[in-house]
């Protein structure tokens, strides 16, 4: 009985409120910042924030307003545009192109068109690589929640149960 009377103190603390542990979104969500809200039920939302509050995040989805608790949010990632990839694939191309027409002896003729055209097949394959790999930027993530859990303890002449509570 002695055993119980603690046991139970220490599941109701943990599980009387479960919404008043103080969440904030960091100032780095602004608005205008094209960001994917992932709720609690794993659905996600991509849209540019309109406002942040400390009750609420406004989105523009599509061009209409979408409001999601805060309680409900669990992540909050900024995508990666292909634009990165796109102007560092045109850079390493044209430079290649250069380089090509510099030990050409017809180096004058091949300037502009080995340099465009190089750069520009290049910032395709850039491109490509760059929408291949998923480099979403975590701007928020909820951390868990209060836990509490029972494991068997079973060994020579010891049977019984022991607790693991984390908050």
């Amino acid at each position: 009985m002695s055993a119980l009377i603690p046991a139970f103190g220490v599941f109701t603390l943990l599980f009387s409120s479960p919404v008043a542990q103080a969440q904030s979104i960091p100032a780095t969500v602004k608005p205008g910042l094209k960001v994917s809200v992932t709720d609690q039920r794993g659905g996600s939302v991509e849209g540019r924030v309109q406002e942040v509050s400390d009750r609420f995040v406004r989105l523009s989805v599509k061009g209409r307003p979408r409001d999601i608790l805060i309680e409900e949010v669990v992540r909050i990632e900024r995508p990666d545009s292909v634009k990165n990839g796109a102007l560092i694939g045109f850079g390493v191309g044209a430079t290649m192109g250069l380089v090509a027409t510099a030990f050409d002896p017809q180096s004058g003729g091949l300037l502009v068109s080995r340099t465009l055209g190089n750069g520009l097949i290049s910032a395709g394959i850039g491109a490509l690589i760059d929408a291949a790999i998923d480099s979403r930027r975590t701007l928020y993530q909820r951390g868990p929640g209060p836990q509490a859990r029972l494991h068997p303890v079973i060994g020579r002449h010891v049977r019984g149960v022991a607790a693991t509570v984390e908050w």
